[in-house]
């Protein structure tokens, strides 16, 4: 039984899907045991037509809502039809590969699995206004590091159920950051399998050592870093200008990469004093 690597893209997002993300992930993994299916949210014709070429199945969605909330409706259809053992579902716009993952998919098969970023999430200020049952779900990912959603891996059956559960918390589609709020808040309550960073690795988060040679992110002992994130939500924070697949890439750093890891960090300081504090008037009141 093959595994899927399954992502999503239109138009505008399918220039660097196909040169950098589809490139990198054939110039890493050897793909007899694995199937490539893009979620189509709004492809061209000559777009399609050179993911065919490149034996890339398409599936057709209806965008009626944000992508990366819709998604997860669409895996869950998706699945429903298939036949797989392993589901790798993650982003396509921001993501390089620059080694194997096939480890990633013979190792905790029965569990999802998906890394922590350093930084804990903005869970109770931003993004909630798409969620159900809000408040419950940020009391249960308070103080909680923030898992990233860009990069899911998991057994087909467990990955259709996470979808599944994932609608039932759905409210409003149509905005951007509910999907992370989301599964943050079902992994962290049902379990999963926290993955080494280096198998998403994302700089602006990260408090790990990395450098950048002829274009290729190494760690501190030299070697590639298997999976490259450049998340950061709008163009303005992410933290490579001119991130891609490739030696004449990653070359240009945001030149206010530091001042905003400096904030992430000051964020995560004041959210601990605030835990300590509140742990100490508990402890008062008791």
């Amino acid at each position: 039984m093959k595994h899927l690597i399954i992502t999503c893209s239109d138009e505008n997002y399918a220039e660097f899907l196909l040169l950098h993300w589809l490139e990198s992930l054939f110039s890493n993994l050897k793909l007899e045991k694995f199937e490539i299916v893009i979620l189509d949210y709004g492809l061209n014709e000559f777009q399609k037509k050179i993911l065919l070429q490149k034996n890339v199945k398409i599936f057709q969605c209806q965008r009626n809502g944000y992508p990366c909330t819709i998604r997860f409706r669409d895996l869950e259809f998706y699945l429903e039809k298939s036949d797989y053992d392993q589901v790798l579902m993650c982003d396509s716009g921001d993501i390089i590969f620059q080694d194997s993952i096939a480890n990633l998919f013979e190792e905790n098969k029965e569990s999802i699995r998906a890394i922590c970023e350093d930084s804990k999430g903005l869970f109770d200020i931003t993004y909630l206004k798409g969620v159900n049952n809000s408040d419950y779900v940020s009391k249960l990912l308070k103080g909680r590091k923030l898992i990233n959603a860009g990069f899911l891996l998991g057994p087909s059956s467990l990955m259709k159920e996470l979808c599944n559960k994932f609608q039932t918390f759905i409210k409003n589609d149509q905005l951007y950051g509910p999907d992370q709020i989301i599964i943050n808040y079902l992994l962290y309550r049902d379990g999963f399998v926290q993955l080494d960073q280096k198998y998403n690795f994302i700089p602006i988060s990260t408090k790990r050592f990395f450098k950048i040679e002829k274009g290729v992110f190494l760690d501190q002992q030299n070697d590639r870093i298997p999976v490259v994130h450049n998340a950061g939500g709008r163009s303005l924070y992410r933290p490579i200008q001119d991130f891609g697949f490739g030696a004449g890439y990653n070359r240009k750093l945001n030149k206010f990469l530091f001042l905003i890891k400096f904030f992430n960090n000051s964020i995560d300081m004041l959210r601990s004093i605030s835990e300590a504090i509140s742990l100490i008037q508990l402890k008062k009141e008791r």
